[in-house]
């Protein structure tokens, strides 16, 4: 499948990190970066995604004043896949790890966590022979809304950062209309 990005997209101009997105005269299209996911970080300085993070856009083009060219806010984006990671259309994005570890790719924002089951024990007929079985009785469902607590937290600070619409896909690429 032929993925074709839409040529009319909206770009800027944006420092670069240094880090993750750098210049290289030998590498091709000046910088292994290029063609990659970015954000901004708290710095204002773009720099590639990582596992998680808000995309902003694709990495377009860097120059050697580590300022890169940026495609971002609409348009039709084609962005490298994270390692396993696999789409469907209209799937929301984050960043995600390439190989090796490797930012500047997506994948897509994870599902709600499956719902806990508690525990539903009727204590108002049961014959605690000590206070030690009751304790032990509502840690346990303590435990279990704890569990599910921590899973809804974690999984808020991601999907409050999906971006896009995944419009076509093929093992490598996702075409993303970036909204």
């Amino acid at each position: 499948m032929a993925l074709k990005e839409h040529p009319f997209v909206v770009t800027s101009s944006f420092t670069a990190d240094g880090d993750t997105i750098t210049y290289n005269k030998n590498a091709e299209n000046r910088s292994t970066a290029v063609g990659k996911a970015f954000t901004i970080n708290t710095d204002g300085k773009a720099e590639l995604v990582s596992d998680g993070d808000e995309i902003i856009g694709k990495v377009l083009a860097v120059d050697d004043d580590d300022v890169m060219t940026g495609a971002y806010i609409c348009g039709g984006l084609r962005l490298p896949l994270g390692e396993s990671a696999t789409v469907a259309r209209g799937d929301k994005l984050v960043g995600a790890l390439g190989e090796d570890s490797a930012k500047g790719f997506v994948k897509t924002v994870p599902a709600a966590p499956e719902d806990v089951s508690i525990t539903d024990t009727d204590y108002t007929t049961t014959n605690f022979a000590d206070l030690a079985a009751a304790s032990t009785a509502v840690d346990s469902v303590v435990d279990e809304l704890d569990s599910t607590a921590d899973a809804v937290n974690a999984l808020s600070a991601i999907v409050n950062k999906g971006r896009g619409l995944v419009v076509d896909f093929d093992d490598t690429d996702a075409l993303v209309a970036l909204i």
